[in-house]
């Protein structure tokens, strides 16, 4: 085990565990694509195939709460997950959090995660606050 500190003293997603789903709204997820062979039930992955998750424009603390659920589905599924993040145009650090959450508990479950698109705004936001390398994201060539 790591004697790394906890990327942030607390989990932000604790209390969305919480939430009703039927607060969640349809419209605001992200759209996930099935690659093929795999059957898609509710957003998450059913089979042991991959998904893709594309993220809309924004990935703010109003969008957080409705993308988790989302997240948290893959995460049980234990299948691989590519993310899209090239139409990202407004991200905020509880946007940033979450991917961080994210990928580090994928990680911790050997849930591969690779990345299909980065915006220009998710990189420059994950370089000001440094978490470039915990987000896996690709090198600049």
């Amino acid at each position: 085990m790591s004697n790394k500190p906890p990327l942030m003293p607390h989990d932000p997603l604790a209390e969305l565990d919480e939430a009703e789903e039927g607060q969640v709204t349809e419209e605001k997820q992200p759209e996930v694509t099935p690659e093929p062979e795999q059957v898609m039930s509710n957003d998450v992955a059913e089979s042991t195939g991959s998904a893709k998750v594309v993220f809309e424009e924004s990935l703010t603390i109003a969008d957080v709460g409705e993308v988790y659920p989302t997240l948290k589905g893959h995460l049980d599924s234990l299948n691989p997950v590519t993310l899209d993040a090239s139409g990202v145009e407004v991200i905020d650090t509880a946007g940033i959090q979450l991917l961080a959450a994210f990928i580090k508990e994928a990680d911790e479950h050997s849930i591969k995660i690779e990345w299909d698109g980065v915006s220009e705004v998710l990189k420059k936001a994950a370089d000001r606050i440094a978490l470039n390398k915990e987000l896996h994201l690709p090198e600049a060539s």
